[in-house]
């Protein structure tokens, strides 16, 4: 029986290297919330799924201008503290400064860019709260050119609490505004944001001519990283559908990309993403070489979210391999990086693995116990997929160990979650299949 380990890769686990690589956006309307700045207001965020915008200084500049002399000094100084700890990826020092910006004066651009730092620390509930801020300064102030990015802020937040619907109003809200402004990187952005959520609902040809439409956009405009992301977002569909051929000639493309016109950081979510392709398709020292050169280049960009995110791809390597010892090894270094930034939806993802492992070990007792503490966490951080492929952990171990009411009441507990989320790939499917394996043979009369 295997164990739920393909759906660890939620949102949370792919924005933790969020960086700022383009300063060019097109011009949504301004709408009282200060003069417009002679410089872009917002700031392009390449994440591996997905675009998203920061507010620059700039922009937090021009909102100063209605703020009382003492209140404006306090708050730029912590405002341009929190920008400076984001940038070296201290993201929990950075949440700490925005909100003494916060306190200092309240603005469109901290509570924009103190949710996405609550999302680069797995804390869905503190980023919804600073992007709803956010809206309701709007209602107060005007500042409509905040609305794309903030709704495309709490649609990922709502993809993560298994919010599907109010994900997908979130994105279509951004995106209805991106066409009533006409800002087409701003359309790219949506579009890519909706096509995951398609994928993840199974409604592939959907997801793939969403995806194939931001790339066109972004070709359009001739920018790199709406591509690179789009190029991504193609590979990640045909890799759930079982295609790793056509994922890897994607991948290829946003690493082909990335090493003509972006960073180390681009390159680093293609490689990646390639080895993760090879190790679908067996080539294992293909897959390891690959993500190898990933780990290193996450390692000298100080980017510890990440680092540990392709160390948990490492361990899937071996563990598909049967080289448990290695396996494991990989999984508790990722769990020990996540922990260093105290993200505990990363951390949750590693203790899965560990669970596999020492499940596959017959070690049943500390797989449990993995599973239960990921639950633990997922659960405390509203995190709904993992919370799925937890529950169907632990009911894993259950059946192996004979507990067949316990099993079926985990089991179908995740099956519910995976309902109301979407099908979330493999792992919903499993579950379905477990559940009916193990009830086939039993008289349920006796577990009633």
């Amino acid at each position: 029986m295997r164990s739920w380990s393909d759906v660890r890769r939620g949102w949370l686990l792919l924005t933790l290297g969020v960086v700022v690589i383009a300063a060019a956006l097109g011009g949504f309307a301004l709408n009282k919330g200060g003069d417009p700045p002679a410089e872009p207001s917002f700031a392009v965020v390449h994440t591996p799924r997905g675009l998203l915008y920061k507010a620059t200084t700039a922009r937090f500049d021009a909102e100063l201008q209605q703020a009382e002399a003492a209140s404006r000094a306090a708050a730029a100084e912590a405002f341009a503290s929190a920008e400076e700890q984001a940038g070296a990826y201290r993201y929990r020092a950075a949440g700490k400064e925005h909100q003494r910006s916060l306190e200092a004066y309240a603005t469109l651009s901290a509570s924009l860019n103190a949710g996405l730092v609550s999302l680069n620390l797995g804390e869905l509930a503190a980023a919804e709260a600073h992007f709803r801020t956010g809206l309701e300064l709007i209602e107060k102030r005007g500042g409509h050119d905040f609305v794309p990015a903030l709704h495309l802020g709490l649609g990922v937040v709502y993809r993560e609490q298994g919010r599907v619907d109010e994900a997908l109003a979130a994105h279509h809200t951004a995106l209805d505004v991106a066409k009533q402004e006409r800002d087409l990187l701003a359309e790219a952005a949506a579009l890519g944001h909706v096509g995951n959520l398609q994928a993840a609902q199974g409604r592939m040809a959907e997801a793939l001519a969403t995806h194939q439409r931001a790339l066109e956009l972004s070709q359009q405009l001739d920018h790199a990283k709406g591509q690179a992301v789009a190029l991504g977002n193609l590979g990640h569909v045909h890799a759930e559908q079982g295609l790793p051929d056509a994922a890897l000639d994607w991948y290829r493309r946003a690493y082909q990309l990335a090493e003509q016109r972006l960073g180390s950081i681009g390159q680093a979510f293609a490689l990646a993403d390639i080895g993760n392709a090879y190790r679908m398709r067996g080539q294992i020292s293909d897959a390891l070489i690959s993500l190898g050169r990933a780990l290193r280049s996450h390692a000298e960009l100080g980017n510890t979210g990440d680092r540990a995110a392709v160390m948990d791809d490492i361990g899937d390597v071996y563990f598909r391999q049967g080289q448990l010892d290695r396996a494991l090894a990989a999984y508790e270094g990722s769990f020990k990086l996540y922990t260093r930034i105290k993200h505990a939806v990363g951390q949750a993802a590693a203790l899965s693995h560990v669970g596999n492992v020492y499940e596959r070990q017959r070690q049943l007792d500390k797989a449990l116990a993995a599973h239960e503490r990921a639950l633990e966490l997922d659960t405390d951080s509203g995190h709904a997929a993992g919370r799925a492929r937890d529950l169907g952990n632990i009911g894993n171990v259950y059946g192996r160990q004979g507990q067949m009411a316990e099993a079926l009441d985990r089991l179908r507990a995740a099956e519910a979650i995976f309902r109301r989320v979407g099908p979330q790939g493999q792992g919903a499917q499993d579950v379905a299949r477990t559940i009916k394996r193990l009830v086939e043979p039993l008289d349920l009369s006796q577990i009633e």
